[in-house]
């Protein structure tokens, strides 16, 4: 078992196997110890929080832009944005199509639809479209799960069909995080914050608590969250101290 630092104050571990079972977790006295067989993690004053988070597999949002009527030589525009998890940056694309002197849905459907198509194909947005006229169907690539869509002119509707959901604790969401584990199974995240028995962590001339993430294997876990859980919310006796 080894464990990974980050400035100034974190530290994380990633459990597999046999250190993701009920005998590899023990919280008494002012230690926390952890793995096969059990090794010091941290020894602390208190435990100030502490969270366990399950993994959750993503899904991707879906939308539909349903085009109501078609006016000729009327502008239809719509903005799509997109939050990018590996820039950090929400990347927004402005859509323009103005309608000929014999304007039909499918026409406006069909520009529309174009232009979100190249804009993807560009990488400014990470979005497929379908659908049959009037409708245009928008789902998000995977990884990229949440967008809004606004309309902006023209006789247009947008509603969310399928409500995105970030992953949580999968290989590509911890990947996010700069944590990359070895395996293809999902993980539960077990993140506790305490005061160290000694020295002070300071983070812009305050004194901030130290965190532990503990990342364990959710196919390999026979009993570590749990037996965490137990010390954590008290009903272990081995530390009355620690909260969850």
């Amino acid at each position: 078992m080894s464990t990974v630092s980050t400035y100034p104050n974190s530290t994380y571990l990633i459990l597999d196997g046999a250190a993701a079972a009920a005998a590899s977790v023990n919280l008494a006295a002012g230690v926390l110890s952890v793995g096969s067989p059990l090794q010091v993690l941290c020894k602390y004053n208190a435990i100030t929080k502490a969270s366990i988070t399950s993994p959750v597999a993503e899904t991707p949002q879906a939308s539909n832009i349903l085009v109501n009527t078609a006016t000729s030589n009327s502008v239809y525009q719509i903005i799509i944005q997109q939050f990018n998890p590996y820039t950090t940056r929400t990347m927004t694309q402005t859509f323009t199509y103005t309608s000929d002197s014999t304007a039909t849905l499918a026409e406006i459907v069909a520009g529309l639809k174009t232009q979100i198509d190249a804009a993807t194909a560009a990488g400014q947005l990470f979005i497929t479209t379908g659908g049959a006229s009037p409708n245009i169907t928008l789902t998000a690539v995977a990884g990229y799960t949440l967008f809004t869509v606004t309309v902006i002119q023209g006789d247009m509707t947008a509603s969310i069909t399928t409500p995105g959901v970030v992953a949580v604790g999968t290989p590509a969401a911890l990947a996010l995080q700069g944590i990359n584990v070895t395996t293809v199974d999902d993980y539960n995240t077990c993140h506790i914050e305490y005061s160290p028995v000694s020295g002070q962590n300071i983070k812009d001339g305050v004194a901030v608590a130290s965190v532990i993430d503990i990342y364990v294997n959710d196919s390999d876990d026979t009993g570590f969250v749990g037996a965490l859980i137990a010390f954590l919310d008290g009903s272990s006796a081995a530390d009355a101290t620690a909260v969850i």
